[in-house]
């Protein structure tokens, strides 16, 4: 019996975690302009890092943490919170420029901002996702020596958007996957005209697979293309999606006024 009892323990004891993955992200345009993003995914934790910015989303309890390590500080709050604490924000800029500004001038600004603040309360992507259509093309590629199938993305009838889609790697399975794309949508200070992520085919093909590039058409031609450089599957340590021990949890106003002020 105690053999038996060892034996069950020694199981449990070392039962395997569910690894985690990291995937980076390269996007760049025409005029040589080049972003790197790190994503880092386990457990229903999602971490991206660019050189400028730290987010964590914690998807089991709704969760957005914003980092700012030059000041050793943090915001953490709910998606609806940190669009009225950037609402907020705005008010007050506004306020400071009006009062500079001749009344024409003023009254041109203000109409303007209550265009775009309309535009971030209203969290509706219904009208716009109808006008959307993905098609899957025969066009094949091999991208980061995946086999790749293109998806061209319309807004009707206009070409906005193609990804090139596989399946041999599934990094967002274990995630709360339709959490994670409301979430994106949440926050979205200002809907876009339209992509992908907008559709319930990026539901449909994250489930099975990822997008390992995109291309984003603009009118100018200067046009987005976003591709993954490198993913790997690996266990991350559950701190890694906590903010330090020895930050300080602060205001959203005053983490960006710390950084306007030392950017003066």
């Amino acid at each position: 019996m105690k053999v038996i009892l060892v034996f069950v323990f020694c199981v449990i004891l070392y039962q395997p975690t569910k690894a985690g993955w990291v995937i980076t992200e390269e996007s760049s345009d025409k005029f040589g302009n080049m972003t790197i993003q790190k994503t880092f995914i386990q457990n229903n934790y999602i971490r991206y890092e660019t050189p400028t910015t730290i987010a964590i989303v914690d998807l089991n309890i709704g969760i957005i943490t914003i980092i700012f390590s030059q000041h050793k500080a943090y915001w953490s709050g709910t998606s609806d919170e940190l669009l009225q604490s950037t609402l907020s924000i705005y008010d007050n800029e506004l306020e400071k420029m009006i009062v500079r500004l001749p009344k024409n001038d003023r009254n041109e600004l203000d109409s303007i901002y209550q265009n775009i603040r309309t535009q971030m309360l209203d969290s509706s992507n219904d009208s716009i996702s109808e006008m959307i259509s993905v098609k899957k093309s025969n066009d094949i590629d091999t991208v980061y020596d995946y086999g790749t199938v293109k998806y061209d993305v319309f807004f009707d009838t206009l070409l906005i958007e193609s990804v090139w889609y596989t399946d041999d790697l599934v990094p967002f399975k274990e995630l709360y996957l339709s959490d994670m794309i409301k979430f994106e949508h949440q926050v979205e200070q200002i809907p876009s005209k339209g992509s992908i992520t907008q559709t319930h085919e990026y539901y449909e093909l994250l489930k099975s697979g990822m997008i390992l590039k995109s291309v984003i058409y603009t009118p100018d031609s200067n046009n987005l293309q976003t591709i993954v450089t490198n993913i790997r599957n690996t266990n991350i340590i559950t701190e890694f999606f906590k903010p330090p021990s020895n930050y300080v949890k602060t205001s959203l106003y005053d983490a960006l006024y710390m950084m306007t002020d030392k950017s003066d």
